[in-house]
């Protein structure tokens, strides 16, 4: 005997794709974004919801949606990095006066100084690549 069963599934909408979500979308793969963004997967990937989307569902409200938000995303990267490099030229400002020619000596206050700010450019460095590799 043959019997169907209903069952109530709870999941969201995507604003962008119109599909629905079961799962909350794991973002920062750089690598899926830069697909997205150099056209290798353009508009087969939800930028919102990191679905595939079907031929069927890229429908032209669907691409409007897709360029704003990858827009949004490549916005975002840029803010980040433009503030990792911002804090890189701090520090080079900052220690500019310690900059010196190889015949004159440097003190040993200035030594630790320039040793500290080598910790910070290497934090800072670190920092650039989690965002660009995030």
């Amino acid at each position: 005997m043959l019997s169907m069963k209903l069952r109530q599934v709870l999941c969201m909408e995507c604003s962008c794709c119109k599909q629905n979500m079961f799962e909350e979308p794991v973002m920062g793969s750089a690598s899926h974004v830069e697909m997205m963004i150099f056209g290798v997967k353009k508009y087969a990937v939800c930028p919102l919801c990191l679905q595939e989307v079907g031929k069927e569902n890229q429908t032209n409200g669907y691409k409007v949606k897709w360029h704003k938000k990858v827009l949004k995303i490549m916005e975002e990267r840029e803010e980040k990095i433009k503030k990792v490099l911002e804090e890189v030229v701090q520090k080079f400002e900052k220690f500019s006066g310690y900059v010196t020619r190889e015949a004159e000596p440097v003190s040993g206050s200035a030594q630790k100084e320039l040793m500290e700010w080598q910790k910070d450019i290497k934090e800072v460095c670190k920092r650039a690549k989690q965002i660009l590799y995030e």
